[in-house]
């Protein structure tokens, strides 16, 4: 039975109006508290009220005595009814905390009250691999979200073929082909066939062998996520794409660049110089060097153009201002499958001229063509010479190293 403080009681007892509602309100509530203080300040409110009704003897006074409690056991009980779910709630967790750790003994507290909530790292974005004559380097981002491990790009990773498999069409064979040379322009000059069978052999496995470490072969790109279609490997110094320039490691995993092999500079010097008489002929000039000045390379830039490679007109000038403003010209050499090359003085492609770069070509441009536009409009697929490709196995693509002197 529940027990009413006697104050109260009293007042029920003297208004028989009030006894025969507040009777059935409080036997029919089982989760009222009396040590409340909303039931005390209704209980307060009510018994002030009382006291004015047994001295005026009203009943309005005393239904409004009876309203007023009414409010206060209303607003007591949604009150009451908040504060029991958020104990079961609280309660209901430390069961689960206590019963799901051995280690905590009797205490009643969840396992990680006044801990510090642990940050989760982002997952690390993974790069999709495409088929693998087309496929990107692995990257893996690591902690510091700054350094990247890459997978070296192999040029060479074309299966074993019999020499009869290769004879596909666009596929020849240009081991009897004359060399012969072009004036395209004062300062650019094309040798044609100019490197041999034999040397266009070391060249691809020299390239491959030094495109397989972890300065090799990779697919340089920008912050907005734009990437140019062609793998890259830098020889002497980094060229930085993003921001056009050189460094002796490359940023994107800190690896310092390789060395130039000497026997690509010897190649350099000797084309250079037959240059100087392409020259000396076609252009009937004494001092080939005011046209063509020489040049001994410390940056070599080596890229592969897979089949669906392009590269727009551009100018090569993140070299020296020095270097620039004499001239110092690029020695391009082509191997592989044949490329349609564009140059001109606008970077308008339908105003540039066209020439096909094939597998031995040697282009120079340097003098008054050092700031020519140049590009690569399209990469002729198999057209590669078929004893290159049999005793390579380089991929379907085109080859280029270009040489200059920072």
């Amino acid at each position: 039975m529940f027990l009413l403080p006697r104050p109260i009681q009293a007042v029920i007892s003297t208004v028989p109006a009030i006894r025969r509602i507040i009777f059935p309100l409080f036997f029919s509530t089982g989760n009222m508290n009396c040590g409340s203080d909303e039931v005390v300040h209704g209980v307060s409110a009510a018994n002030n009220s009382a006291l004015g009704t047994k001295a005026s003897n009203s009943k309005v006074e005393a239904e409004q005595a009876l309203n007023s409690f009414s409010i206060a056991k209303r607003g007591y009980s949604s009150s009451n009814r908040r504060r029991l779910k958020v104990d079961l709630r609280f309660n209901s967790r430390m069961e689960d905390s206590a019963a799901g750790s051995e280690d905590c003994g009797s205490s009643s507290l969840p396992t990680q009250f006044g801990k510090k909530k642990k940050k989760r790292l982002p997952a690390p974005a993974l790069v999709k691999r495409s088929k693998s004559s087309e496929r990107f380097p692995k990257s893996i981002v690591n902690a510091n979200d700054c350094l990247l491990d890459l997978e070296p790009f192999d040029i060479c990773q074309r299966e074993e073929t019999s020499s009869d498999s290769l004879q596909c069409p666009g596929n020849v064979d240009r081991l009897t082909e004359t060399p012969s040379t072009e004036l395209l322009r004062p300062g650019m000059v094309l040798l044609k066939y100019y490197i041999t069978h034999d040397s266009q052999v070391e060249i691809v496995k020299t390239c491959r062998e030094l495109g397989l470490g972890r300065g090799g072969f990779y697919r340089p790109g920008f912050q907005d996520g734009a990437k140019l279609r062609l793998y890259m490997m830098c020889l002497g110094l980094n060229w930085d794409p993003e921001t056009r320039g050189y460094n002796k490691r490359r940023p994107i995993n800190n690896v310092e660049a390789l060395h130039i092999p000497d026997v690509f500079k010897v190649l350099v010097g000797k084309a250079i110089e037959d240059a100087h008489e392409v020259i000396r002929k076609d252009g009937n000039q004494s001092n080939v060097e005011d046209l063509l000045p020489g040049m001994t390379p410390d940056i070599c830039i080596v890229n592969f153009y897979a089949a669906n490679g392009r590269l727009g007109l551009h100018q090569d000038r993140d070299e020296s201002r020095e270097s620039l403003d004499r001239g110092l010209p690029v020695v391009s050499i082509s191997i592989g499958d044949s490329a349609e090359f564009l140059y001109g003085d606008t970077r308008n492609v339908n105003e540039a001229k066209r020439v096909m770069l094939e597998s031995g070509d040697v282009l120079i441009f340097g003098g008054k063509s050092r700031h020519v536009f140049h590009g690569v409009a399209s990469i002729i697929p198999d057209s590669a010479p078929t004893t290159l490709v049999r005793e390579t196995g380089m991929r379907q693509g085109r080859l280029n190293l270009t040489f200059r002197q920072y």
